[in-house]
């Protein structure tokens, strides 16, 4: 059975959760509520940087995380 849409979180799962659903035209939204100034390191941040691009949509918890590069 495939999904219609997937939602990812918490934050330690959504690259994995988007890695895996490249080329399968499953939409994937990811949840990301952890403090956006919090440093989640240079590996995860580069991943971030990489996967986060291809999800359908990110959903923050306020404006300001909204507006904080990945």
């Amino acid at each position: 059975m495939k999904p219609d849409t997937v939602l990812s979180m918490p934050r330690v799962y959504n690259n994995l959760s988007i890695i895996s659903l490249l080329g399968t035209n499953i939409p994937i939204f990811v949840s990301d509520r952890k403090n956006p100034l919090h440093n989640i390191g240079a590996c995860n941040t580069l991943l971030r940087q990489l996967s986060y691009p291809f999800a359908s949509g990110i959903i923050a918890q306020t404006a300001f995380a909204k507006k904080v590069p990945s």
